[in-house]
């Protein structure tokens, strides 16, 4: 629950949470070893991100990142488990292949929309109306370029239907 903040703020602010939580691993470590012990744990980003995601995967409408997590358990499993359980996630080739489709599909948008977010349309699309026309003929080009990438007809319409302006 403590984190440094990710928003931006003054210097002593930062630096004043950045105390704070080394602190509360400090006062952990003497109060609570197993959890002290937890903090360590290389796999522990990859332990709790599926739980992490879970709650709002489908409101966000984002079910990639939760698979994505929980292929990372199948692929680390012999050294998350406790015991000879196996994996509860299974992924066949098929599927991870298709995993593999869409991550660079998203790829590939995010770095659309970052180069467009860089100068050229402004995060959320609003431009002054003297620069629409403008706006219009990049966006109108990068969807081009965005649809394009797609391989048959099927993935061209997702392509489409994803372009976020």
């Amino acid at each position: 629950m403590l984190e440094l903040s990710l928003s931006p703020g003054s210097e002593e602010q930062r630096s004043r949470e950045k105390e704070l939580l080394e602190y509360y691993y400090k006062v952990t470590e003497k109060l609570n070893p197993s959890r002290a012990e937890a903090f360590n744990d290389p796999y522990l980003s990859t332990r709790v991100t599926p739980i992490n995601l879970i709650s709002g995967c489908w409101e966000r409408e984002d079910t990639f990142s939760l698979r994505e997590s929980l292929i990372k358990v199948a692929a680390y499993w012999d050294q998350l488990r406790q015991d000879d359980a196996p994996c509860p996630a299974d992924f066949n080739v098929y599927e991870l292949a298709e995993h593999e489709c869409e991550r660079e599909l998203i790829g590939g948008l995010l770095n659309i929309v970052q180069q467009l977010e860089e100068g050229l349309i402004p995060i959320g699309g609003m431009v002054r109306p003297e620069e629409y026309e403008h706006a219009k003929m990049v966006s109108e080009y990068f969807k081009s370029e965005f649809i394009n990438l797609a391989e048959g007809d099927q993935q061209r319409e997702l392509h489409e239907k994803v372009w976020p302006y």
